[in-house]
């Protein structure tokens, strides 16, 4: 009887141990501060396409030149259906980066619900 006990108090000691571990690894995980590059990154894509929405996504190219140039940009614009509707870069900089983040963006033009996707980067 005695034996039995033991075990019990044996499993739950181990089952305590492995649950504050399993919680201090979350909280840590939780606790971690944001990489403010990164932040700076999507804040600056952000205000992007706020520009890009009041110059309603006509002059990309001068809203492109005025971005510091270490900041990379790729612009698609999409309709309802998810068509594509056109393509744009910044001029001095590739297609695409392995580290790029993406923002996403709804408006509307005239009657129709159209979505831009911006892709910013690092040179």
């Amino acid at each position: 009887m005695k034996r039995i006990g033991f075990i019990s108090i044996l499993d739950g000691v181990v089952a305590l141990i492995v649950l504050l571990m399993f919680s201090s690894l979350i909280f840590s995980y939780l606790r971690k501060t944001p990489d403010l590059e990164e932040v700076f990154i999507y804040r600056q894509g952000y205000d992007i396409l706020t520009v890009l929405e009041h110059k309603n996504f006509s002059s990309t190219s001068s809203v492109f030149a005025n971005t510091p140039q270490s900041i990379c940009v790729r612009l698609e614009l999409y309709d309802s259906s998810l068509t594509l509707l056109s393509t744009e870069y910044k001029t001095g900089c590739g297609t695409a980066n392995v580290n790029e983040k993406v923002i996403w963006r709804t408006f509307i033009d005239g009657q129709n619900f159209k979505m831009a996707k911006l892709a910013i980067w690092r040179k």
